[in-house]
């Protein structure tokens, strides 16, 4: 990812980190880059760390991380990407 690119997502990223972590069962937000079916694409998106993976049957729409998230203020969209991390706990 070009720093350029990267300091975009880092910038919405802090813009949107609090919104997305009062969702429930949200644990972590990061700067990262998309991973599908085990792969990683190498496009930058906003990663959403979870508990665990839930059917978006059992989410309501509030609930659910859009695939695709626009910017309130640019109107700039950003990739997302959830990703089931289990419980994180600080190691002391």
């Amino acid at each position: 990812m070009d720093e350029q690119t990267r300091k975009r997502y880092k910038e919405y990223h802090a813009r949107s980190r609090a919104r997305l972590a009062r969702l429930p069962n949200v644990v972590g937000t990061m700067v990262s880059t998309k991973i599908t079916v085990g792969q990683d694409t190498g496009k930058p998106c906003i990663t959403v760390l979870v508990r665990k993976k839930l059917p978006k049957e059992l989410l309501k729409a509030s609930e659910i991380v859009p695939p695709v998230a626009v910017d309130s203020v640019t109107g700039e969209e950003f990739l997302t990407d959830v990703v089931e991390s289990g419980e994180i706990r600080k190691q002391v």
